[in-house]
């Protein structure tokens, strides 16, 4: 089925029998902890319809959140390198993008013009069949259609082991996320979680990830040309 239907249909029959799960690829390797930070936010928000993805990647590291339950935070953005949710959310995932009319949730949620041309483009593909080696964006989409948020662990609890030069997709290897630091997660008192997006997180994943200045394109092609020489 390759990397597009692959993965997305695994997934949805393991929802088919599940109705709570965690997903971990092959290359990702977690902390011992990254287990139980995810079966804790799966029973807590288990019912709260807000919340569709619980992320234990955070490729910002050792993330510094300014809100009062410091282990973790709320992000429009799902990684994918470790990561948990519930068979109804999943439910909305379209693997085509056929629901993909309308553009304007893109707008509301992006008030930068760049970034909305980025992610507009990013869809575009995936539903003409452009981009047709991909399951995640997908993923994306759906949250994003029905305003659903990413609970991410505010340090990073995955590593991602398989930037080699014949992998699938990290291929290209990156300083920022090939060598990330995994941490052991403690809960904290999260009885005054509110579920408010941290925009500077956000505008920092989007400004690094997706958004990336001539700053950061020199730095990535510099590390690739003094990682793989001979």
């Amino acid at each position: 089925l390759g990397c597009n239907l692959g993965p997305g249909t695994a997934i949805s029959w393991f929802f088919s029998i599940v109705s709570q799960g965690i997903i971990l690829e092959d290359d990702c390797l977690p902390d011992e902890s990254f287990f139980t930070f995810c079966s804790h936010y799966l029973e807590k928000f288990e019912h709260d319809k807000r919340v569709f993805h619980i992320a234990g990647n955070n490729l910002l590291g050792d993330y510094q959140t300014n809100f009062e339950c410091n282990d973790i935070l709320f992000s429009k953005y799902n990684f994918v390198w470790g990561w948990a949710t519930w068979s109804d959310r999943w439910n909305y995932y379209d693997a085509s993008l056929n629901s993909y009319e309308s553009d304007e949730f893109i707008n509301n949620i992006f008030p930068n013009t760049k970034d909305q041309f980025f992610w507009k483009d990013i869809f575009s593909r995936v539903k003409s069949g452009e981009l047709d080696s991909c399951w995640d964006y997908q993923w994306t989409f759906a949250c994003w259609k029905n305003e659903g948020l990413s609970l991410v662990s505010s340090k990073n609890l995955v590593q991602n082991i398989g930037f080699t030069l014949d992998a699938t997709h990290t291929y290209n290897p990156n300083p920022f996320i090939e060598n990330l630091k995994t941490y052991n997660w403690k809960p904290s008192n999260d009885f005054f979680l509110k579920l408010e997006v941290d925009e500077i997180f956000d505008d920092k994943i989007q400004g690094k990830f997706f958004r990336q200045n001539l700053y950061i394109r020199i730095i990535l092609k510099l590390y690739k040309i003094f990682r793989y020489k001979k």
